[in-house]
């Protein structure tokens, strides 16, 4: 019987070992949480006296500012023209092809 008791007197202290641990670790992530949010709104309210915010624009999923979105469509643009110009060359390809294989030119 009293070996019983000292291995719930071991478990209970190692169990109560864990809690103050996760605890502690609970406590630094909170504090480090607090510790960063505090700097982010520092930093925030540092560049709203300085005019350095952008406003953004939420679209889909993501947020873009004027200078990002437009910068995303140029990318889009330029290859979007990309694009067309190959297309447009296969077809001048593909008719050029056509004109060559036609009965009139195989004389």
């Amino acid at each position: 019987m009293m070996k019983m008791q000292t291995e719930a007197v071991k478990y209970s202290s190692n169990n109560s070992n864990q809690s103050n641990y996760v605890k502690k670790s609970a406590e630094n992530t909170s504090d480090k949480f607090s510790q960063l949010l505090a700097e982010t709104k520092e930093e925030f309210a540092q560049k709203l006296e300085t005019g350095e915010t952008k406003q953004s624009y939420a679209i889909g999923a993501n947020s873009y500012t004027e200078e990002e979105w437009n910068k995303l469509v140029k990318g889009f643009d330029r290859i979007q023209e990309q694009l067309r110009e190959e297309a447009e060359n296969d077809a001048r390809q593909l008719r050029e092809k056509s004109e060559d294989n036609t009965p009139d030119n195989n004389d």
